[in-house]
């Protein structure tokens, strides 16, 4: 047999040349190896509550730039920071962590110092979207501190403490006087120092206290009854007065006092009013009166966000009934002007609180809802069995309300129920109510003796602060979960409304009051992790 020995050479020659061209080909398509990851900035820090953005740029081993590879972020102690998958590092609480970067093979490390934040409770129930929620860490066990009993003024006694507000420079615990004004009752406010003593006292000296909220707007301590008032907090010394009665909720930012006025018995109609640093009216607006009938509005809760003002009134009147001029419901105000720009048919029966797009509120006694800001359309409800008044507690994505049982939880977007607490003894906020006389006749009047607030919660360490009738109580916002309670030594009855104020020399402090006294709990120091490098 003959074989052409150039033909078998030739094909040998191209089985060669196609074994290199596929492995020229497989060696092409291969991805480059990463050989180096930079993050930016190489370490750095944030704040409790705030965000950090990290960059990361990926080299291969000749310093040329690689893109479109995936990165993966991880933290080293998520109760410390939380990291996005795009690399956002948001602070949860003081402390150190390591945050790495990976992709392929390789892998880089930034260390984040998360440092904690002055935040002070200048507004009942917080911040101006009442959502009674502050930076402070959280852990328990809960110790007393010290106690405090409001000074009065000679020849007028302590009655009853209602509610405090507090920075970590001073605490004001607003109060009402017995004896020699007309119904009995004066507003008043004491200022209080961290250590609980006394600096001073300011009696309002007027003739009815129905039970309202102090704020703080600058340097000065903002309360209302027979006029609201600016009480100078160096000196405590009443600055400016309009002489407008106004028993209901105040709200305060650098430039406005947001106010409701709940009853009408003498004085006013019942009406919500923005005023100026003067206290000035800006704006009235939902104003009536009813003499014959008195009029009230049940529940008549406040929250202001994106330059809108929202009011949650139950309206109300006395016998003989007149037509009410307007319906029960939430109302949206432009908060410069008073115009209406949205409104929501209801029965409101708790407190408002709003996030950056809802507002949140109990309506009818049993339903919670989440009401578009933008034309108060209903986005969800939930039914709730027995809830207490206290506006909704907005934290981390949840909606948290207290009920005559537990401690419940749902989700701020869609409205699924998230979780509920062990059963608690009484952990559901009530405003008492009794009935005044006046020269329009009798009338039903929210009264904010007793629990107003009774959660609060902690964003540093992820709590909640819950009074109950069986004590205080710190729950996991997570999950609910009771990580500590007791009745804390040294305070023998039922405390509420809990005020955290974070101080970043000292750490969190939780003020609590029990209608008599004001105390101060210690809360243990959150100890830095280091993380170590791997």
């Amino acid at each position: 047999m003959h074989i052409d020995s150039r033909r078998t050479l030739g094909a040998a020659l191209a089985a060669a040349l196609l074994i290199v061209g596929i492995s020229c080909s497989s060696d092409a398509d291969a991805p480059v190896p990463v050989a180096t990851i930079t993050i930016t900035p190489p370490s750095g820090s944030v704040n409790v509550g705030s965000t950090l953005a990290l960059v990361v740029e990926l080299e291969d081993a000749h310093g040329k730039a690689i893109t479109g590879r995936p990165v993966t972020f991880t933290s080293s102690d998520t109760n410390m920071a939380t990291v996005s998958a795009s690399g956002t590092v948001t602070g949860v609480a003081p402390g150190s962590v390591l945050i790495t970067a990976v992709s392929g093979e390789k892998a880089a490390q930034a260390p984040v110092t998360v440092m904690a934040v002055r935040d002070d409770w200048t507004t009942y129930g917080h911040d101006v979207r009442r959502t009674a929620a502050s930076l402070g860490s959280v852990t328990g066990p809960l110790t007393l501190a010290w106690s405090y009993v409001p000074q009065g003024t000679t020849g007028h006694a302590l009655s009853s403490v209602e509610s405090a507000v507090a920075t970590a420079d001073a605490i004001y615990v607003r109060t009402s006087l017995n004896a020699g004004y007309g119904y009995g009752l004066s507003p008043a406010a004491d200022k209080v120092s961290p250590a609980g003593q006394h600096v001073w006292t300011y009696n309002m000296g007027t003739d009815a206290d129905f039970g309202d909220w102090g704020s703080l707007m600058s340097n000065r301590y903002v309360m209302n009854s027979d006029g609201t008032r600016y009480v100078d907090v160096t000196s405590g010394t009443a600055v400016r007065s309009n002489g407008v009665d106004s028993w209901g909720e105040i709200l305060t930012d650098a430039s406005n006092v947001y106010q409701s006025n709940d009853v009408q018995i003498d004085g006013p109609g019942v009406h919500v009013a923005a005023l100026d640093t003067a206290l000035k009216a800006r704006w009235t607006s939902n104003s009536f009166a009813s003499c014959r009938g008195s009029a009230a509005t049940m529940a008549g809760g406040l929250a202001l966000n994106n330059g809108v003002l929202f009011y949650a009134p139950a309206y109300a009147v006395g016998k003989p009934a007149t037509q009410l001029p307007f319906a029960s419901g939430v109302y949206g105000f432009n908060a410069s002007t008073g115009a209406r720009v949205a409104y929501h048919a209801s029965t409101p029966y708790s407190r408002l609180s709003a996030d950056d797009s809802r507002v949140y509120l109990v309506e009818n006694t049993n339903k919670l809802v989440a009401l578009a800001q933008s034309d108060l359309h209903q986005l969800w409800s939930a039914s709730v069995a027995n809830p207490g008044e206290q506006a909704p507690v907005i934290a981390n994505g949840l909606v948290i309300i207290g009920t005559a049982t537990d401690v419940e939880a749902y989700d701020a977007a869609t409205g699924a129920k998230s979780w509920s607490s062990a059963a608690l003894s009484g952990a559901a906020a009530h405003w008492y109510s009794t009935y005044q006389g006046g020269n329009c006749g009798t009338v039903q009047i929210p009264v904010a003796y007793g629990p107003t607030t009774t959660i609060a919660a902690a964003l540093g360490s992820r709590t909640l602060v819950v009074t109950a009738y069986d004590g205080i109580h710190i729950l996991a916002l997570g999950t609910g979960v009771d990580l500590w309670h007791a009745r804390v030594t040294g305070i023998p009855g039922n405390v509420g409304n809990p005020v955290i104020v974070n101080d970043p020399a000292k750490g969190a402090v939780v003020y609590v009051e029990d209608g008599g006294k004001l105390y101060a709990l210690s809360v243990p120091p959150v100890p830095a992790v280091i993380a170590r490098r791997r």
